[in-house]
């Protein structure tokens, strides 16, 4: 769920200025420096709320209200997947295409769909988590690194 979080008019237009140069939203620009204090080992690459974590042959995501367990070949198409979905969709594309696209991915076989700008993830159990994409993003990199059995 959002939130509002208030900062000094000074470090508003500095976010807004890294989000220009970097064509994205100021709330991807927060991922942006969060992305870049993990690459620096300034804080640890890990997502609050959700957990990531190779058990055997197998990566298991749980998202609280419910878990993802799949195989490790599974777990890369998903990560694939996630990736594919929480990158900006060039305009202008005819809806056609964008659907082939979607349709081609797997994206209903491993329970990932988009919503407006972001990605719902779906449980076996109906529940359902809808993330930013600048969070998918990170979240397909955990779940590469658990698969191919990196630790986190």
């Amino acid at each position: 769920m959002p939130k509002h979080i208030v900062v000094p008019d000074e470090r508003e237009a500095q976010l807004r200025q890294i989000a220009a140069k970097h064509n994205v939203t100021v709330a991807e620009a927060v991922g942006l420096l969060i992305g870049w204090a993990i690459e620096q080992g300034k804080v640890p690459a890990s997502i609050p709320t959700i957990d990531v974590r190779r058990v055997g042959n197998e990566v298991q995501v749980d998202f609280g209200e419910f878990q993802r367990v799949m195989s490790l070949d599974l777990a890369k198409a998903f990560a694939t997947t996630l990736r594919w979905f929480s990158t900006t969709k060039v305009k202008g594309i005819p809806a056609a295409v964008t659907e082939l696209a979607q349709a081609l991915s797997g994206s209903h076989l491993v329970g990932i769909s988009r919503r407006g700008t972001s990605i719902k993830i779906a449980g076996e159990n109906g529940r359902e988590r809808t993330l930013a994409p600048s969070i998918a993003r990170e979240l397909a990199v955990l779940i590469e690194r658990s698969a191919a059995g990196h630790p986190l």
